[in-house]
């Protein structure tokens, strides 16, 4: 998602969804519903939606859930990571 061209200032869930490859997405969510229900560290390697067409490519997100003073999950930060020459390698 380009925040800058569309005028946007958050990215959100959506957005981080729409850029999981189908097939992992669901694996991710889990991922995050588990970093949500306790530990609240969230590191999970995806296959990207956006490629090109006969390429892959592999992103890696590392974030946290942010909590309010009641402990009630209200927002994720990370970053994602593009790990496609690592996994080349491996």
């Amino acid at each position: 998602v380009d925040l800058i061209r569309s005028g946007r200032t958050e990215f959100t869930a959506e957005d981080w969804t729409a850029a999981i490859h189908p097939e992992d997405r669901e694996r991710a969510g889990e991922a995050w519903q588990r970093a949500v229900e306790g530990n609240s560290v969230y590191e999970i390697e995806f296959r990207a939606a956006n490629a090109a067409p006969g390429e892959e490519r592999w992103l890696l997100s590392r974030g946290r859930v942010e909590r309010d003073a009641a402990g009630r999950p209200v927002r994720g930060a990370g970053v994602l990571l593009d790990v496609t020459a690592r996994r080349r390698a491996e």
